[in-house]
């Protein structure tokens, strides 16, 4: 018997009345594992090159099964999975999905302990950890790299925390679920289950941590010119490198963090091209890896084309429950702002949709008539309602753009939180549409990127991520100054050099593109166009040298894509596990062979938070029961069960951490963790605490020497680790110390750590 979370009640409840589900088998609460998401990110020229590392921790009697959905970047080249279990480390291996699911099955089957890792979109990844044993701590790490977005000339990187709560379309199937999740299987959606967890929110005692830090180069950035409309951050200068990392160390998994910044003129001006060469050759893979690989950054002219021909409009926008509060008062921010930049000449057609779609005029009407309407001014008033039926909105423009716009230039302009599930058939409608250039302005604190960057990119129109802290007025009216006309037209690459993309598509003033090219005879690289008068256009590239595999895995990624859109699943999934990237059609799989250990027949699914629509930094919107103090049980095989007293006095703990946390210094958290909790909660906050130390100060090559500390205390049991937490105790305390007092250096922080090293015998120092 599944339990759904409807029949869960949501926080807060009476103190005066016990709550939750009631052990049937178990007396008391299951313990969620999983306890932190950190993420490293360095940022050089165009490429951010990302480690994102979630930290189990195992505290329940019983062996378990564990499955936890997290997001990464839609556009993000997932390359390296590893499992850290109890100090050993295990390389995963991409390969083919229902073969990984196979050995997963079976290793686990046998005793040993499983990682693997699915991809449900481009963006959703589903982990199952296997045989996980009462007191095991796991640490699952990925690495990826992405080309960097932008807005309006501000450079950005955003790194997902927090899966969206999408919506899911159609009826239920009656066969059974394909996954564990609260929302059943329909027919347009046939693997809802898989992508719809249950949630929890910020005042869960089980609630993970997150932490993030990262590096930009500093000889291109002022550290003035650095700023995140997510999360408030701290970003400091050593030598050349900045350094930013989250400023509230209390802060959660909750919404997507953003950073943005302004690049100093000569490096905004200029495109670029990262070259690689490789010589493997692989021959079970048609497309055969020995070449040279070009990541190229293109970036079009600054300025619109002065003496365009009017365009239709068609505005397409969101008005679903998601949408409510800030992100719907930014919307109708963003679709007003958008329209006032339009010219005289130019048609606009406004459609609204949620669980219906409403037009706000028989057709389409100028841009100044629609300005001069008063309820067109005072459209942020209808609120919002409903589902978010996107697919027969886009169908109704479809069919009112053929009736009015059948011989002239037309833009649709979609603005929304993308927040559902069936991509595949808003794709599929579109795809005939070849001259409808489709530009997304996405809004929310989790955006679904997945569905909006592929659209943008099918359609040949442009993305842009939007948090609803930015300054949407002041982005969209430079956005929206560039969407009547491309300004470089008919972009080829000379010959001898191939595109990884089916086409390379026009691009908008002000754009930025990245496109992988290869080559396999030695060819020149060029990249000629033409203006938007026609005029032949000569691309040129200041060609900088690649630090890592970029410019491959970027090829390879658009590669699989395309291969898979084209139905050539064979050889997507040759490529991927050839360049071990992760696609829908392959999994990561990773076993521990040192040792056998209890099967599991627990299994629990890991809660993902609440997005943040309803904290203090944006407007309310109801948790509801997807907010629900539970977690997912499984033919009662695990139990939840927490009393408020048990709950009051685990949020009183959280809470204390977080107020000592700011109240008395990071440095004061370690030496009251014991006090406050469990070994592992005191091993966590050490591990943050001595790694944000070291990062901001600079110390050289501390990752590999904090991984083997930590490590080194993973071995021990009993007393023995206990005495090992406190040595590191005393070690953070006396580096924080080292780090503020005046005269101390990199380097003898760095000693600091290679002596500790030393005395205490660390093992596996890299």
């Amino acid at each position: 018997m599944r339990i759904k979370p409807s029949r869960i009640p949501a926080l807060p409840v009476p103190r005066s009345e016990p709550f939750g589900l009631f052990a049937i088998i178990e007396s008391k609460r299951t313990i969620l594992p999983l306890k932190g998401v950190e993420c490293d990110f360095s940022v050089l020229s165009g490429v951010a090159d990302v480690s994102m590392t979630q930290i189990f921790r195992q505290e329940n009697e019983k062996p378990l099964d564990c499955e936890y959905l997290f997001p990464l970047p839609a556009d993000a080249s997932v390359y390296f999975c590893e499992a850290d279990i109890n100090g050993r480390t295990i390389r995963a291996q991409v390969r083919e999905r229902q073969e990984a699911r196979k050995l997963a099955s079976e290793k686990k089957a046998a005793g040993h302990r499983t990682a693997l890792v699915e991809s449900e979109r481009d963006n959703l990844f589903t982990l199952s950890l296997g045989n996980v044993q009462s007191g095991d701590m796991v640490v699952i790490r990925l690495k990826y790299f992405q080309t960097l977005r932008s807005l309006a000339d501000m450079p950005s990187i955003e790194v997902p925390f927090c899966p969206g709560i999408r919506y899911i379309p159609g009826k239920p199937l009656l066969r059974s679920n394909k996954g564990k999740g609260i929302v059943d299987d329909t027919d347009e959606v046939p693997d809802a289950s898989r992508i719809t967890p249950v949630r929890i929110d910020g005042e869960h005692p089980d609630a993970a941590y997150i932490e993030v830090r990262g590096t930009l180069d500093g000889q291109f950035v002022d550290e003035n010119e650095v700023s995140s409309p997510s999360h408030p951050v701290a970003v400091n200068r050593v030598g050349q490198e900045l350094r930013v990392s989250l400023s509230d160390k209390g802060d959660l998994p909750d919404r997507d963090f953003v950073l943005r910044w302004k690049e100093k003129e000569a490096e905004a001006v200029v495109s670029r091209v990262w070259v690689q060469q490789k010589d493997k050759v692989n021959d079970k893979v048609k497309d055969k890896v020995a070449g040279t690989y070009a990541l190229l950054e293109i970036r079009a002219p600054k300025e619109a084309p002065q003496g365009r021909a009017p365009v239709d409009f068609y505005f397409l926008v969101d008005r679903s429950g998601s949408m409510q509060g800030e992100k719907w008062n930014k919307a109708a921010e963003a679709l007003l702002s958008c329209v006032k930049v339009l010219r005289p000449d130019d048609r606009v057609m406004v459609t609204f949709f949620e669980s219906r779609f409403q037009d706000f005029a028989e057709g389409p009407v100028s841009a100044q008539g629609l300005l001069g309407d008063s309820r067109f001014q005072g459209i942020a008033k209808i609120g919002t309602d409903g589902g978010t039926e996107l697919r027969s909105a886009l169908k109704h423009v479809l069919d009112v753009a053929a009736k009015h716009s059948a011989n002239c230039p037309r833009n649709l302009i979609l603005i929304t939180d993308a927040q559902i599930a069936n991509e595949d058939a808003i794709l599929e409608l579109m795809k005939p549409e070849s001259n409808f250039p489709t530009h997304c302005f996405g809004i929310d604190v989790v955006l679904n990127d997945s569905l909006l960057q592929a659209l943008s990119r099918q359609q040949g129109g442009t993305f842009h991520s939007l948090n609803p802290r930015d300054d949407i007025q002041k982005a969209v009216t430079a956005l929206g100054q560039t969407l009547g006309q491309p300004v470089l037209l008919d972009l080829k690459l000379s010959d001898g050099w191939e595109a990884a993309d089916a086409t390379i598509p026009n691009l908008y003033a002000g754009q930025i593109h990245y496109l992988s090219a290869r080559c396999s005879k030695g060819s020149r690289l060029e990249l000629t166009a033409r203006s938007a008068s026609l005029k032949p256009v000569k691309i040129r590239f200041e060609e900088q040298r690649a630090s890592n595999d970029a410019p491959y895995l970027h090829w390879c990624k658009s590669r699989i894509a395309r291969l898979m859109a084209e139905g050539k699943d064979k050889q997507a999934i040759a490529l991927s596990t050839e360049s071990n990237l992760i696609c829908r059609l392959t999994a990561f799989i990773a076993w521990d062979q040192a040792e056998k250990v209890a099967v599991a027949t627990h299994e629990l699914m890991q809660p993902s938070m609440a997005p943040a629509w309803g904290s203090a930094r944006f407007d309310a919107m109801p948790v509801g029961a997807a907010g629900a103090t539970a977690h997912l049980c499984e033919d009662d095989r695990v139990s939840y069960c927490l009393s408020a007293p048990e709950l009051d006095r685990s949020v009183a703990t959280r809470k204390l951490r977080k107020l000592l946390g700011k109240a008395l210094g990071r440095s004061a958290v370690p030496r009251v963790a014991t006090d406050l909790g469990s070994a592992a909660a005191d091993e966590l906050l050490l591990k943050r605490e001595l790694s944000e130390i070291c990062h901001q100060a600079g110390v050289p090559d501390w990752q590999e020497l904090v991984k083997a500390i930590f490590d080194w205390i993973a071995e021990a049991n009993g007393d023995e680790r206990t005495r090992r937490i406190e040595a590191v105790n005393k070690l953070v305390c006396e580096i924080r110390d080292k780090s503020i007092r005046s005269g101390e250096t990199v380097g003898t922080l760095h000693q600091v750590l290679k002596a500790f090293v030393e005395q205490f015998r660390v093992r596996n120092v890299v």
